[in-house]
């Protein structure tokens, strides 16, 4: 006979061991199914029986002529066997019933995922669907890091409970300034390393953390970006502004100057875009060729003394050396008159 949850087996149990058995009952059980009750009809009173189950399961508890079963999450046709001690001490011969575990399982892993990316998630074809956010539908989309569990009815009838877990990546973190300036014709030189970069692809196709460029290669939008990739595939980005200053190279100096203190052309200076220049020498010297006056400083005005003494009325020839702060390097050189 077969009841839900239960298989009986029908044993007589001589001393000679002629057994007979009422048919080899299989019973179908949904994998993952705990404490099913088996029942064997010996043919005695007060027998005691012997439980084996080789594999697919675990036997729980027995009680005589009863054992309870946890089956597990593997499908399969399995074996329940049995036989009978009588009160005299003989042995039947062993019975077996086939077991069958059925279900299915969700054809899924732990997903990952890189921040700010939703995925779509879906264990596989089943009957029914119920997730705990109280979706029906058979896929749900995710987001967020964390398990996502399920109750899942498959073709058997059999409800499996499982759950996702969805883990998200962080991006790379890249900080490029908001904007570089750079003089035109000289070279901008950008690092864009990151901890966790792993590739690194900047605007023009060029790899590697750190960038070498002219004023040629900044583009028309004058925009720049940097794209890096970490080891777990996620991209970070960032963009960045250039701006290209146009140096005005421009630097003169007067012909003539009157250091009488009455406020009008009392000192001899450079006159001009002063800002663009880098490094800077002026040498002033008098008709014999001594040097009255040196600088390296562009603020500096010679005031017509040398070591404190005034100098007479004459003619002076200045030498100026500068370099741009794009590279160039000019000199010099002219006559100043001081007048007194």
């Amino acid at each position: 006979m077969l009841k839900k949850g239960k298989i009986y087996f029908l044993l007589f149990l001589q001393c000679i061991l002629s057994l007979s058995i009422r048919g080899e009952i299989i019973d179908t059980v949904c994998m993952g199914d705990q404490f099913v009750c088996y029942i064997a009809d010996g043919a005695f009173a007060h027998s005691t029986f012997e439980w084996q189950l080789l594999e697919g399961g675990e036997i729980v508890t027995t009680q005589a002529d009863t054992v309870w079963v946890d089956w597990g999450n593997v499908p399969g046709l399995y074996a329940l066997s049995v036989r009978e001690i009588s009160p005299a001490g003989c042995a039947g011969e062993l019975k077996t019933a086939g077991i069958q575990v059925v279900g299915t399982l969700p054809e899924w892993k732990d997903v990952r995922i890189c921040k700010g990316e939703t995925i779509d998630l879906y264990p596989g074809d089943f009957q029914n669907y119920q997730w705990k956010s109280g979706s029906l539908e058979p896929v749900l989309s995710a987001s967020n890091p964390g398990f996502y569990p399920i109750a899942l009815q498959d073709i058997y009838g059999c409800v499996i409970q499982d759950s996702i877990r969805v883990i998200v990546e962080e991006l790379p973190e890249v900080n490029l300034n908001e904007q570089y300036e750079m003089f035109r014709n000289r070279q901008l030189v950008i690092d864009g390393f990151t901890q966790d970069g792993e590739e690194y692809v900047w605007f023009n196709g060029e790899n590697g953390s750190i960038i070498f460029l002219g004023s040629e290669d900044i583009p028309s939008d004058q925009k720049v970006w940097l794209k890096v990739t970490s080891q777990n595939g996620c991209v970070g980005s960032d963009t960045a502004s250039v701006e290209i200053i146009d140096i005005e190279k421009q630097i003169t100096y007067p012909n003539v100057f009157s250091p009488n203190n009455d406020g009008v052309n009392d000192v001899f200076r450079p006159l001009g875009k002063l800002e663009s220049i880098e490094l800077y020498q002026l040498m002033i010297f008098n008709r014999y060729g001594d040097k009255v006056f040196y600088s390296e400083y562009i603020k500096d005005a010679w005031d017509g003394t040398a070591a404190g003494i005034a100098q007479p009325t004459g003619t002076y020839v200045y030498l100026v050396k500068v370099t741009f702060q794009d590279g160039e390097s000019k000199t010099l050189r002219g006559d100043i008159t001081l007048l007194r």
